[in-house]
């Protein structure tokens, strides 16, 4: 949660920024050079303010949640409003709120894994969304076999039942 809350930040410039190796202190916004003394000196001020109250990046956005930085983080990997990224890693550069990514990862994520929509038929091949219209495209010979064998199997069904 911390790489991911790190890399949003980063993205939206909000507390840090990226130059090479030197990152800018959320406080001042003085650059402070990673491995130099400055950055020793920003770690002991963090650990300082650790009892700073604060609110979710979020607040205005749907969060209510204040507290302090020792539970930021906790909040932060439940915030239903905090942008997060796909875990799939479809794309490193959006970022959505957990209910956003919720409906992505089921309808949109070009990376999740999905059934083919002839399963209940018998084809039983499982691709990501992104490779499922190539599936589609060329099954088209295997899925109308299997569709023929499926509409016999019921006419078999239907005739059974109604001798009974």
């Amino acid at each position: 949660v911390k790489q991911v809350l790190y890399k949003y930040l980063v993205s939206i410039n909000m507390a840090a920024s990226i130059n090479g190796d030197d990152i800018s202190c959320p406080f001042c916004e003085c650059t402070v050079t990673k491995g130099s003394r400055n950055e020793e000196d920003l770690r002991t001020l963090l650990k300082i303010k650790l009892n700073v109250p604060i609110e979710c990046a979020m607040n205005g956005k749907g969060c209510n949640w204040q507290g302090d930085i020792t539970q930021f983080w906790d909040h932060v990997s439940i915030c239903d409003y905090f942008p997060r990224p796909c875990p799939l890693e479809c794309d490193p550069k959006v970022f959505m709120p957990k209910q956003i990514l919720k409906v992505h990862l089921q309808k949109k994520c070009p990376l999740r894994r999905v059934q083919c929509e002839y399963k209940w038929a018998g084809c039983e091949v499982s691709l990501s969304r992104s490779e499922m219209n190539t599936h589609m495209h060329d099954a088209a010979v295997l899925h109308t076999q299997l569709l023929a064998k499926a509409a016999k199997s019921y006419r078999h069904t239907i005739s059974t039942l109604k001798a009974e």
